[in-house]
């Protein structure tokens, strides 16, 4: 591939520099984002390992390059492939990207795991289908088998635990504090729910908001049921936390108002892959990032509505009714 497709690609983007009133944090608080973003920057490497087990090495090639054009464009796809022209290669010599991810072994066909699967006892089946294992072959006999992501990623966990202990040590907010430890500690023993629960619990009040683990499976193109790494690090927007607060207290009332039968509406339903038992015991709630839809409102809805309305009426395009439209769509989900 040329520089120029290179370059083309990335035109493609706009930077942002995204701000954050933080004057409800304490010196605490913002000693703590230090240590989270560390974290952030052990889970970079952790996401590329699991989207492509050739990430770390194909990654050294492009920075040993020097090529500042495509150094930039890997590391904002995390890996050899445009995700936004349907995972085309934008480098010469690599593969397909894998629909295994890393996450099973690269030549692993779905009949192949359904048949190994049907082999195991239940709890092994619902580990070898749940969110937090990867399936390897041994290395003897070929056959397939189950590796905890504690143990398969002990390395980057491990850091990434002793980083959030030291995290919730500062942070000002008592709850926050006890989600951080919890998170810590399912690192270490891969098990999830009680920190899942305490994230859902943490309170309205703590000046940051932190989601951090394994959630989203769309990197298991092949069977979308194992997690990846994630990290998001808020501080709180207060006046709109009220203003979600107030839409959320009224969800009951809409879905009471709805000509449809109670059989027919799903009570499971949610915004994030967390388990339902999760959910369950600690609610839910909705965590949405406003200064990234800012940065979409300027750099892409004002253009198109440039073109497409009338001059006269783009004064009534506004941010705050778009924020507004976005917090509706999404506690509709909830």
């Amino acid at each position: 591939m040329t520089n120029t497709t290179i370059a083309g690609r990335l035109a493609k983007f706009t930077p942002v520099h995204l701000t954050a009133d933080t004057s409800r944090c304490t010196a605490g608080d913002l000693e703590a984002v230090k240590k989270l973003v560390q974290v952030a920057k052990i889970f970079d490497s952790l996401y590329m390992q699991q989207a492509w087990a050739g990430n770390g090495e194909q990654y050294e090639k492009v920075k040993a390059s020097g090529d500042a054009d495509t150094i930039r464009l890997y590391h904002l796809m995390r890996g050899p492939w445009d995700r936004v022209a349907e995972n085309e290669p934008f480098l010469e010599g690599v593969p397909e990207r894998p629909e295994t991810g890393s996450f099973y072994p690269s030549d692993m066909t779905k009949s192949e795991f359904e048949a190994f699967r049907a082999s195991l006892s239940p709890e092994e089946q619902a580990a070898a289908s749940g969110f937090y294992t990867v399936v390897r072959r041994d290395e003897v006999t070929g056959a397939l088998k189950l590796v905890k992501f504690s143990d398969e990623y002990r390395a980057f966990l491990e850091s990434a635990a002793s980083l959030l202990r030291e995290a919730a040590a500062l942070v000002s907010d008592a709850s926050l504090r006890a989600f951080l430890n919890a998170r810590a500690d399912a690192f270490v023993t891969n098990e999830y729910v009680e920190s899942d629960i305490l994230w859902l619990k943490v309170s309205a009040d703590s000046p940051l908001e932190v989601t951090c683990g394994p959630y989203e499976v769309y990197t298991d193109a092949l069977l979308s049921q194992k997690s990846a790494y994630e990290i998001y690090i808020h501080v709180r927007d207060f006046p709109f936390s009220e203003k979600l607060k107030k839409f959320g207290s009224l969800l009951q009332a809409f879905e009471d108002s709805l000509p449809v039968e109670p059989k027919y509406i799903n009570a499971s339903l949610g915004n994030n892959p967390t388990p339902i038992v999760a959910i369950v015991e600690g609610g839910s709630k909705l965590v949405i990032i406003k200064n990234v839809q800012e940065g979409k409102f300027k750099h892409v809805l004002m253009p198109i509505a440039r073109i497409v309305i009338d001059p006269e009426q783009l004064p009534l395009v506004d941010f705050d009714a778009f924020f507004t439209h976005i917090l509706l769509h999404e506690v509709a989900h909830s």
